[in-house]
């Protein structure tokens, strides 16, 4: 073994040995997939001993599952960029008062109030993605007060690596970055991009977003990350940012707990009221949101009845942008004469019992999704999915030549009523289907998940030290 690779070697060995100080910025508000997978991967690093520093952007989430050791801070709500003070005259006017008004608002009022205001003023979460939007598009830098204090608190905190759980939340990181004693790396993460590019089309700002996440990876000096290789191509037709420069790091989900039949099914009935073992129910869980298309399962559940398939739909799940679009699909339901059952947002409990007993899983989304961590949770419970073929999540029915579910023409319900009807109608494809689910699903692990992301972190650190030492 010669001298560099022997140094590299050990350079690695004390790498694997050492314990790092990490950090998170994570945006809060609605649960998404995209803050679920950060908290699960925060988890699990606190579980091997690293230490983590969570700071939240846009709003934050008082009762999420973050380990308690974990240190959690703010860093701006979206009051700071919207000026909502402009629109509510008894609001204190003024970035930083807007910000703090905002924080005490998020406090004091917790989930319960925040979904009343988001369902009376449907447009208070688009308003807000469109003023953070136009800051990072001007320029995060130019918020000076905000940056000095994210710096001082990265040097205090003294971590080492910062990974913004959106691209949209890199550039406040490598603001503040240039401002540490210490050098503080960023990974630049491409989950969900797409919900905050449509904040950008309606302020007139999208060619320059596309160019800010752009800068953001080439001033990060790392491999940017995404979730599956259908997304990194969608990234590289919109944004510009080439589909073989990203490293693909599939989310991980946990082990999944098999509950008692008995009890699962009491708290199904208590909690939809539906006897799940009367009749066949396909389920869908997950945000009740335009993009996700629960108006194609409606669609598709009018046509099963027509061609007299018995079977009842449960929807379950909250929403981020309003309840305008949910109260639309139920209208759509009453009128097409479908007996749903709609729920809102389930407990962990509700949530695994509707998994493990549902005949299959529906997650009908209309738009390129990133991944799709609800199908696979549905799969680690035995339960076969049907999903959309368009985007990440048409990939994550198959591995190798094992199938845990099948896929439809995306934004075609007739074609999701033809999938659904074999499934509920051909027992020998149901039980194909049913007999891959969870081997399918195991490639989707936490441990997995933590793994791969420590690795790029371990061989782009080690690529630098032969450079630093020459330096």
């Amino acid at each position: 073994m010669n001298d560099r690779a022997g140094q590299q070697a050990a350079f690695q060995g004390i790498r694997m040995e050492a314990k790092r100080r990490l950090g998170f910025v994570l945006l809060g508000g609605a649960t998404t997939g995209a803050q679920v997978r950060d908290v699960r991967l925060i988890n699990e690093l606190v579980r091997r001993g690293h230490q983590c520093f969570v700071w939240w952007g846009f709003e934050r989430d008082y009762h999420s599952r973050l380990d308690p050791r974990v240190e959690q801070r703010w860093l701006f709500h979206h009051a700071r960029y919207a000026s909502y003070s402009k629109l509510l005259p008894f609001i204190p006017g003024g970035n930083i008062l807007d910000d703090f008004s905002g924080r005490i608002f998020s406090r004091v009022g917790g989930r319960m109030m925040r979904d009343l205001v988001v369902d009376r003023f449907p447009g208070v979460v688009d308003h807000g993605l469109q003023g953070m939007i136009r800051q990072v598009c001007r320029g995060v830098g130019q918020d000076r007060r905000l940056i000095d204090q994210f710096a001082h608190e990265l040097t205090a905190t003294g971590v080492s690596h910062v990974f913004p759980m959106l691209a949209v939340l890199a550039p406040f990181v490598l603001a503040a970055a240039k401002q540490t004693r210490q050098k503080v790396d960023c990974t630049v993460t491409f989950q969900g991009y797409e919900l905050y590019s449509l904040a950008a089309r309606q302020v007139g700002l999208e060619a320059e977003f596309y160019h800010k996440l752009k800068l953001a990876v080439a001033e990060s000096g790392r491999t940017p990350v995404t979730v599956s290789r259908p997304y990194a191509e969608r990234i590289e037709s919109e944004v510009g940012i080439r589909a073989d420069d990203f490293r693909i790091i599939p989310p991980g989900i946990p082990e999944a707990k098999v509950m008692d039949r008995d009890k699962a099914l009491e708290i199904l009935r208590q909690e939809t009221g539906v006897d799940f073992t009367r009749k066949p129910v396909i389920s869908f869980l997950g945000r009740i949101d335009s993009e996700k298309g629960v108006d194609l399962l409606l669609m598709a559940a009018r046509l099963l009845k027509q061609r007299n398939i018995d079977a009842r739909v449960v929807i379950c799940g909250a929403t981020a942008f309003g309840t305008t679009y949910r109260t639309a699909c139920r209208q759509i339901s009453g009128h097409l004469g479908l007996d749903v059952c709609w729920r809102g947002f389930v407990s962990n409990e509700v949530r695994t019992a509707l998994m493990q007993e549902s005949y299959c899983l529906v997650y009908p989304s209309l738009h390129h999704e990133p991944f799709g961590m609800v199908p696979v949770e549905a799969m680690s419970h035995g339960t076969p999915v049907v999903v959309s073929d368009t985007g990440g999540v048409a990939e994550l029915v198959r591995w190798n030549d094992l199938e845990g579910g099948i896929t439809f023409r995306s934004w075609d319900s007739g074609d999701l009523a033809v999938e659904l009807e074999r499934l509920l109608t051909n027992t020998d494809h149901y039980d194909r289907l049913r007999r891959g689910t969870q081997s399918v699903a195991s490639h989707y692990t936490i441990g997995r998940m933590t793994d791969e992301l420590l690795d790029l972190v371990d061989n782009e650190s080690l690529a630098a030290v032969p450079q630093a030492r020459a330096a």
